[in-house]
């Protein structure tokens, strides 16, 4: 398959590209941070679509503290609908990441209902939205909405990078872990990147269109991961207050429903590994 992955120098999408070479396929990246097209729009219709069986949408401003909405709305929203139009046209099948952030904090209940705390947030709901309403006229689509990701290959300069890879610079730089103050209180779902690149390749070859939640359904306190992390690097764990900017804006609990049929490692599981 010839197949094209969007934010291509990500996180996430690192790992994918290296799995989908694995399996034999002809992989197009496109990122904005490293690209021969000046802007989203030159690349938009610029673009030769012709030939490409496969689009994974990664690409995307993944700031949870971004301020500037335009910004957020022209690299995300807009981006994606009009890359989506694209696949339309192109009768092209497209898996993309949203995200478990649209749910805010309305998991604990059970609600699951659409909440986003922030604009990145608020950018996947619309693209969720966006999708949903034009789903038919789509030749196939499955939306992933990634909880906490965290894994092998994350690096500093990666956009948004996990709670689990800061705190282990942390313990090996300076050996002390900074948490927030009540980050006992605070669960996350967090899933590793390898499993999350297993659901990619699950959405594309075994699941219907539609949504789904992508975590290990199972959350764990920012506590427990720091300690863990300070007990793998003989470390300490230090309170710090929470910066006033992520004040209204801050999930603190996180649990993916079990919509993916695979099973996931847990954050003490894969420290034990790597």
């Amino acid at each position: 398959m010839k197949i094209l992955v969007t934010g291509s120098k990500g996180f996430i999408a690192r790992n994918l590209i290296r799995r989908l070479k694995h399996e034999g396929n002809e992989v197009v990246g496109y990122d904005i941070k490293d690209s021969e097209y000046v802007d989203t729009i030159d690349f938009l219709t610029e673009f030769d679509f012709d030939g490409i069986d496969l689009i994974y949408h990664l690409g995307a401003i993944s700031s949870t503290t971004e301020q500037d909405i335009l910004k957020i709305n022209h690299y995300n929203t807009w981006f994606s609908i009009e890359l989506f139009k694209a696949a339309m046209m192109k009768e092209i099948p497209v898996v993309y990441a949203s995200s478990g952030s649209v749910y805010g904090n309305t998991m604990d209940d059970g609600e699951y209902l659409i909440n986003p705390l922030n604009y990145y947030a608020a950018s996947k709901a619309m693209i969720d939205m966006w999708v949903t309403q034009n789903m038919h006229q789509l030749k196939f689509a499955v939306g992933l909405r990634f909880f906490n990701v965290y894994g092998n290959d994350e690096q500093k300069d990666d956009m948004s990078t996990s709670p689990i890879y800061r705190f282990a610079e942390q313990a090996k730089e300076t050996g002390v872990i900074k948490i927030f103050k009540g980050s006992q209180y605070t669960h996350r779902d967090f899933v590793s990147v390898s499993d999350v690149v297993s659901s990619m390749l699950w959405a594309r070859d075994k699941a219907n269109p539609g949504i789904y939640d992508v975590g290990t359904g199972a959350p764990i306190s920012f506590m427990d991961v720091a300690e863990m992390i300070a007990d793998k690097y003989n470390a300490t764990v230090k309170f710090v207050e929470m910066p006033a900017i992520l004040h209204g804006k801050y999930q603190f609990y996180s649990k993916a429903r079990p919509h993916v049929p695979l099973m996931y490692n847990t954050v003490e599981e894969w420290l034990k590994l790597n």
